[in-house]
């Protein structure tokens, strides 16, 4: 049994796969006469018809030496492009946004071009630091320019060498690592190999501060962006763009997060409101054959939470807002209309968010060139901000929703590689509402929002409103 295993994974290795006919196998008192492989589909069926009757004489012979089987020869796996194909269509039926797809497409596309369609269980620490140099030396653009559309990625890789191109931002090259890496664990998890090739390969590249593109808005520039004249002319024409810049501000949520949110989702808590941030079910998904009952999205666990709503917000009415919206819709920014992949014609995981995005990058262009500067950069703020004053960083955790890991860990937080100074090192205790109210408190930026008047944006709500769910 043993040699014909070995025997079988030998012949697997081999770029072509031309088949072979075994004359008798004898497992206890199961035997198999005159099978015939002739594809590697049809090996990796017998494999796993051999690993269950394995299986079955062991637990019938359970205790008696002679019902141990030995059995560490290689499985006979799918080829690379396979389990790709595979691991893909499985990204695209859980609602995951497009960006993530299309990173974890390119990075598996550069994996197979440096480790070659081999089956993934010959893929070793030495591919992997191949991939990592194909990545280094991808040209931008790659796969879209038209110098390159004749030739194949081996030679577009090589073309990035020998032209001496700019390697991808650390945080890429991480990124693409990591990618790669979650692939590998899911081909463990499904008993299709035994080892992760990325285990024994570097953690990454250590990203240093000059490598850091995104930062938190500056006192200035705050300024300039809820300078009352250029806001309201800007805001004023639909709420989301009014309220989300605030609420950022003062809540240091992500821009997904805000532009989901329902008018349920504004609470009271303790005597104190709220903003929950959450995934609630939308009445329309229900019972219509819907693929998804819910149209927001939670990025993890930790990103579900309750945070207190700023002194600053509730004067400038925002519970007013909240009033009135609440008599047109169930959400808070119903101009903002979910996106639909047109591939599949399903929600395509990227949310509430892309328009005000793209309507907030323009405004911020109108006062400031930095690069890579949009709605995240609240959150770099909030945090920062919130450090400086040394609140606890459950506490800053809390209302972010970051998870505070354990020191003893020797592991960072994204607070602490991202945000935080890591030579800032807070005592870990427990936390309330209050404490979270206290550190809204240490905010205070150097500006004042501008006040909603009720019924400022009825206009918006008239008989020819385009409103979505």
């Amino acid at each position: 049994m043993v040699n014909v295993r070995s025997d079988l994974g030998d012949k697997l290795g081999r770029a072509e796969f031309d088949g072979w006919t075994i004359g008798e196998i004898v497992i206890g008192r199961v035997k198999m006469r005159n099978i015939t492989v002739r594809c590697r589909e049809g090996a990796i069926n017998m494999m796993e018809t051999l690993d269950r009757v394995v299986a079955a004489t062991r637990k019938k012979r359970a205790g008696s030496a002679s019902g141990a089987l030995d059995l560490q020869s290689p499985y006979p796996t799918r080829k690379l492009s396979a389990e790709i194909k595979i691991y893909l269509d499985l990204l695209s039926r859980r609602n995951l946004s497009n960006c993530f797809l299309y990173n974890t497409k390119h990075a598996l596309r550069l994996l197979i071009c440096a480790a070659g369609d081999i089956p993934v269980g010959q893929i070793k620490s030495e591919h992997i630091t191949e991939f990592w140099d194909a990545m280094l030396t991808w040209p931008s653009r790659g796969s879209h320019r038209e110098e390159f559309k004749s030739m194949t990625d081996r030679q577009i890789v090589m073309w990035g060498k020998e032209n001496n191109v700019p390697a991808p931002a650390a945080r890429t090259l991480n990124l693409r690592l990591q990618l790669v890496r979650a692939f590998f664990k899911y081909l463990i998890d499904k008993d299709s190999i035994r080892k992760n090739p990325c285990d024994s390969f570097s953690k990454g590249v250590r990203v240093v501060d000059a490598d850091k593109k995104r930062r938190a808005f500056t006192d200035i520039e705050l300024r300039e962006m809820f300078d009352h004249p250029r806001f309201k002319n800007w805001a004023a024409k639909f709420p989301h763009r009014w309220w989300m810049p605030m609420i950022g501000l003062f809540t240091g949520a992500r821009v997904t997060e805000v532009a989901q949110l329902k008018v349920a989702d504004i609470d009271q808590v303790d005597g104190f409101w709220v903003i929950h941030i959450r995934q609630t079910i939308d009445d329309d998904l229900v019972g219509k054959g819907a693929k998804f009952r819910s149209r927001a999205k939670i990025k993890c666990p930790s990103s579900i939470r309750t945070i207190p709503i700023a002194k600053e917000l509730i004067e400038a009415g925002f519970l007013e807002y909240v009033e009135d919206v609440g008599k047109q819709h169930a959400r808070l920014f119903p101009h903002l209309k979910h996106r639909i992949s047109p591939k599949t014609g399903l929600l395509d995981g990227e949310g509430y968010a892309p328009i005000f995005k793209m309507q907030f990058r323009k405004y911020i262009k109108g006062f400031s060139s930095a690069e890579y500067l949009g709605f995240h950069a609240f959150r770099h703020r909030f945090i920062s901000v919130m450090a400086a004053k040394q609140i606890p960083r459950e506490v800053i955790g809390s209302i972010t929703g970051h998870v505070v890991k354990d020191p003893d860990t020797h592991r960072q937080s994204v607070m602490d590689m991202f945000y935080i100074d890591p030579a800032i090192r807070e005592e870990i205790r427990g936390h309330s509402m209050a404490e979270a109210i206290a550190a809204l408190m240490q905010l205070k930026p150097s500006i004042v929002l501008p006040c909603y008047t009720r019924g400022q944006f009825d206009k918006c709500f008239g008989p020819d409103a385009k409103l979505f769910p």
